[in-house]
């Protein structure tokens, strides 16, 4: 409720800001609605543009552990499954809004800290690969989280001895090459 009324506040007032709801899309593949979506309905009317939350391998116990096969703190899911997902979850924006809206991801990574640096690497391409490939189009843009990191989350590491540098990963480069393709280019139409 306090969202869709912040979004009310914005649209009355200031009709250049465009706001993005970012939820969780689904849990499961054979949910029907999209986590929380109960809750959201009246915010995913009112919004201007939807977004899901999703990384193809997150490690949220960094810097304290270690992403091993014993322990459970970590995740790491196929990038079809989270294309699938973030399509899924699209339509059913789509639905719950009556309208299609821009559909973003505002978070989307792979975490070299699951992964290591080169597969890493191949997962962001194979999902934009997956992205260039569909004829539906229907995702308009995604956020690479994160620049610099002091684990392996960004395209830069952090240096230990000075926090205001960063050590290029080998991610960076493969996302310049991806950022260069010409379909990547393309503008959104807000």
């Amino acid at each position: 409720a306090f969202y869709a009324r912040v979004c009310d506040i914005f649209h009355e007032r200031a009709k250049n800001v465009k706001l993005i709801l970012c939820l969780d899309g689904f849990k499961e593949p054979g949910d029907e609605k999209l986590n929380m979506e109960d809750i959201f309905a009246e915010a995913i009317k009112k919004t201007d543009i939807f977004s899901i939350d999703r990384y193809m391998s997150l490690h949220w116990g960094w810097p304290y552990d270690v992403a091993t096969k014993e322990t459970k703190n970590y995740y790491r899911e196929k990038d079809e499954n989270i294309y699938t997902n973030g399509k899924r979850a699209s339509k059913r924006f789509t639905t719950v809004a009556g309208e299609k809206r821009i559909m973003v991801l505002s978070e989307m990574n792979a975490d070299g800290d699951v992964t290591g640096p080169y597969e890493q690497c191949d997962m962001l391409k194979e999902f934009c690969d997956i992205v260039k490939n569909d004829e539906e189009k229907w995702l308009d843009a995604y956020t690479f989280y994160q620049f610099r990191d002091r684990g392996r989350l960004g395209l830069e590491t952090e240096d230990p001895n000075n926090a205001n540098v960063g050590i290029k990963l080998p991610l960076l480069d493969t996302f310049i090459e991806i950022i260069n393709d010409e379909y990547f280019k393309q503008p959104i139409d807000i």
